[in-house]
């Protein structure tokens, strides 16, 4: 594995034990997927912007980018002290899923590389030696992935993957309930699904789950991806018939089916509770994030209006008028209020260096806005901690993807330090 940073040059050293784990764990996830790639992996680690998510590409070479920082609570890819590992094992199986090339083309790729598209002749060329898989839908490759990180995720683990998911359930239930579940020749389509994520995830995920629980004493996951991949680009439907003498488009229909029935199951359970009358505040086919009520009952929340240049927190009344304030909420976190009124949220701004850094943000009943330094995220607001002073604690990121827990006093239009707690180990 070839390893390029993103870091300061003081973080080399804090980094080194994370890339020897990532190294284990794809000598490990070669042993369980059954085939070794025959080229060198590049990993890119970058701790440039504090956001948190990963990329893999095998064209023009086999390519995994993961970023060092934590998630918001909103992010689905949940926080957790393995956050790296997890997100490593989702971006490795695309890798080892994608690497897999047969017979000619796997002749055209030793002699004429991997080539991306632009004119008619390249057009052809990247026919001819793309890895197949590239080419498959995304609720393919992403279902796979996220099967792989659910399956070696510590189901005892506050991050046991998508599959366990609390937010991909309801989503599944509701679509359930709404009878929604996408028809098979809907998988292909990519899009927002819900706030929390894409068809392809959301359905994908799905669809490897019936697999694997289905099938799976038949074939693995991993002996599907493998056969998969004997197929040529964009042939994608007939890629389980080798396993499972049946085509994707029946086993979807199948999944679709199974996964009906369990959560209509699940929802007469639900159904066992007492409903709770709710009435609509916010408008229709705006996006709200991290709300909490201030102390003279308005509602403050992270919104994003249609047409919107930016997306900014509002204070929204109870008749559901809303009133823009000037802070921004791009990669949110929740926000936690105290009974006198002091809400607490984090944001991520843009830097002189062109870098996302994540900040905290304190506003007080009366208005004043306080911010921290930069590099802080995950704040959580205690009353009276500091003898007639609210307290918050939060996450600073120390660089290299490590991190600390800090206290602070709310002292009038500052932040006063008073412990700084080790978060690693």
């Amino acid at each position: 594995m070839q390893i390029i940073s993103y870091v300061n040059s003081y973080e080399i050293l804090k980094i080194r034990k994370r890339i020897d784990r990532l190294d284990k764990i794809y000598a490990f996830m070669f042993k369980e997927a059954g085939y070794t790639p025959k080229r060198k992996l590049v990993l890119k680690l970058i701790d440039e912007v504090d956001y948190f998510n990963g990329s893999a590409t095998v064209i023009p070479r086999p390519v995994v980018e993961i970023f060092l920082s934590h998630g918001s609570y909103a992010n689905e890819l949940i926080d957790s002290d393995r956050r790296i590992e997890l997100i490593a094992i989702h971006e490795f199986t695309h890798i080892l899923n994608m690497e897999l090339s047969f017979g000619a083309r796997y002749i055209f790729q030793k002699i004429l590389g991997r080539v991306m598209p632009d004119d008619p002749f390249s057009m052809l060329m990247f026919y001819l030696t793309c890895p197949s898989q590239m080419t498959m839908p995304g609720f393919w490759l992403e279902g796979t992935a996220q099967w792989a990180e659910t399956e070696y995720s510590p189901k005892d683990s506050i991050w046991s993957g998508r599959g366990r998911n609390s937010l991909v359930h309801m989503i599944w239930r509701l679509d359930a309930y709404a009878d929604e579940i996408p028809k098979k020749k809907d998988w292909r389509s990519s899009y927002i699904h819900w706030p929390g994520g894409a068809m392809p995830y959301n359905y994908g995920l799905a669809y490897t789950r019936y697999l694997h629980s289905a099938y799976g004493k038949r074939a693995s996951i991993w002996e599907l991806a493998y056969n998969q991949a004997r197929n040529w680009p964009w042939v994608f439907n007939r890629g389980t018939y080798f396993d499972l003498s049946k085509k994707h488009d029946v086993l979807i229909e199948e999944a679709r089916k199974a996964l009906k029935k369990e959560q209509i199951e699940n929802i007469n359970i639900l159904k066992q509770s007492p409903l709770t009358s709710l009435k609509r505040t916010t408008p229709v086919d705006f996006e709200f994030g991290a709300p909490a009520w201030t102390k003279d009952g308005r509602l403050f929340a992270s919104c994003y209006q249609p047409y919107a240049k930016t997306q900014k927190y509002v204070f929204i009344d109870k008749d559901g008028k809303i009133k823009n304030s000037d802070i921004s909420s791009y990669e949110i976190t929740g926000t936690r209020r105290s009974p006198k009124g002091t809400l607490v949220t984090s944001n991520l701004i843009r830097t002189i260096k062109d870098r996302y850094r994540s900040q905290v943000i304190v506003i007080r009943s009366s208005g004043k806005i306080i911010k921290s330094g930069l590099r802080m995220i995950h704040p959580d607001l205690a009353e009276n901690v500091f003898t007639g002073y609210d307290g918050i604690a939060a996450v600073r990121f120390t660089g290299g993807g490590e991190h600390e827990l800090r206290l602070y006093k709310i002292v009038d239009d500052h932040l006063e330090l008073i412990k700084t707690v080790p978060a690693e180990g």
